[in-house]
């Protein structure tokens, strides 16, 4: 950062501080002192200003190095920090959200804190502040509109958005289905944006699309790690989808395709065995038979990064062990692994495309994968193939340069977590690709048999 960015930031800063003094609240807010507290507390390694406070059932996911884990993470992109400003209460259902603005020394973010009645922490997650999105070059703004909607099973709706193409319907519509963890209707990871990239660029070549903010995004704490099951945290979601576009959007299931990504795509298969008149599916990035299996490649590959890379993961050789246990179903239900249940992993293996394409309908699909994707391993596309060997439905693309986020960065020696955070977009091969299938299995519609 120049002299002058330097300059500028901390005018920035000054000016937010002399708006909060402004317009500071004159009556106490528990849920808001808590969380400024709390994040204090992080900040300077304390934890009894945040540990008591932990709701019983999320300790395990606030224990002291994880705490710390992220603190250096977050120290090493922006620096020390300076303050934490500007708090912001909103009340969503049973949860109470306060977002911080937290300045550090080379840039900001947002800190959000979500809190029960009682003020017990039971989940945070960090914003970065609103990008302005410049769109790649294949996406023609001309060619679509976007319109908000309220989507979902439960009286609790999704905020997404539906990207209809001008002309005459009806169109092929596709439906977002994202990868693992709290994710927003973009899909967003560091400082891209995957979902958007599709959807417009999808768009732009007449075929609309529909995504939505992830369950466990929009009501964060409603879904606690005890409770939270495949259904609830996403195929419930998936069918009231699609039922609002048969039935508001007044399109046919044979014009609706999936798009899943990484732990979404994993799902496509039980979607389309359960779903079976719909068009078809393209899995992006996917484990093939084990997610607990896929899990394990990531973290072995994240401890092979060097120092300048790896500080952007959090994992630990104690990982390998547990995943071993988690795959032989060792560990109890209630254990924990990557903050979630053993039993949400076990579901996962009852759902596994194994399982589901045995049944007697051939679903078209599209299998996609990226060489420099190590989410779930890189050898998941070979997985995917020795499972449709005898399908003539299936077409598959591997894209040698790509990453999970099917983006072209090469700058550093190893893919990481860190590619995430070069600003750049979908490589246009793949949106192409894509829209060339759709297209094709439109004009084909092959009919297709199920329960």
């Amino acid at each position: 950062m120049n002299r002058f960015s330097h300059r500028l930031f901390f005018l920035c800063v000054s000016f937010l501080l002399f708006v909060a003094a402004s317009c500071s609240q004159k009556e106490s807010n528990p849920w808001v002192d808590r969380a400024l507290s709390m994040a204090k507390a992080m900040f300077h390694d304390d934890t009894t200003g945040y540990s008591p406070y932990v709701r019983p059932g999320f300790q395990e996911n606030y224990t002291r190095q994880k705490v710390r884990t992220q603190i250096a993470m977050i120290e090493e992109r922006f620096g020390t920090l300076d303050s934490l400003i500007l708090p912001v209460y909103k009340k969503i259902t049973s949860s109470h959200v306060v977002d911080i603005l937290c300045c550090l020394q080379k840039g900001m973010f947002t800190w959000r804190f979500v809190f029960d009645d009682s003020v017990r922490l039971v989940g945070t997650t960090l914003l970065r502040p609103t990008i302005p999105y410049d769109p790649p070059s294949y996406v023609d703004t001309s060619a679509f509109t976007e319109l908000p909607v309220l989507l979902g099973a439960n009286a609790n709706l999704l905020p997404g958005k539906f990207t209809v193409p001008r002309g005459k319907p009806p169109y092929p519509v596709v439906i977002f289905i994202h990868d693992a963890g709290p994710r927003d209707e973009n899909e967003t990871r560091g400082l891209n944006v995957f979902f958007k990239d599709l959807a417009w660029g999808l768009a732009s070549r007449g075929i609309a699309g529909m995504r939505y903010q992830k369950r466990t995004y929009a009501y964060p704490g409603q879904l606690s790690p005890d409770s939270v099951s495949l259904e609830n945290e996403i195929i419930d979601d998936v069918y009231g989808t699609i039922d609002f576009i048969k039935t508001r959007m007044n399109l046919d299931s044979t014009r609706i395709f999936l798009v899943g990504h990484g732990t979404g795509g994993y799902l496509v298969p039980r979607l389309l065995a359960e779903k079976p008149l719909l068009a078809g599916g393209i899995i992006m990035g996917s484990p093939a038979k084990s997610v607990t299996d896929g899990l394990r490649e990531r973290v072995k590959h994240l401890l092979s990064l060097p120092d300048s890379l790896r500080g952007y993961s959090r994992v630990s050789e104690a990982l390998i062990p547990r995943l071993d246990s988690l795959r032989a179903g060792l560990l109890p239900d209630s254990s924990r692994v990557f903050g979630m249940p053993a039993r949400y992993f076990y579901e996962l293996k009852e759902s596994s495309p194994e399982v589901f394409l045995r049944s007697s309908f051939v679903a078209p699909l599209f299998i996609v994968q990226g060489g420099r994707d190590f989410e779930y391993g890189m050898k998941q596309l070979g997985e995917w193939k020795s499972l449709f060997s005898d399908t003539r439905a299936v077409a598959f693309k591997f894209y040698p340069d790509l990453n999970h986020l099917f983006e072209n960065v090469l700058i550093f020696p190893a893919p990481s977590p860190r590619d995430y955070y070069i600003r750049t977009h979908v490589d246009s091969l793949v949106v192409f690709d894509i829209a060339d299938w759709i297209t094709k299995r439109v004009r084909m519609q092959v009919p297709r048999t199920g329960k």
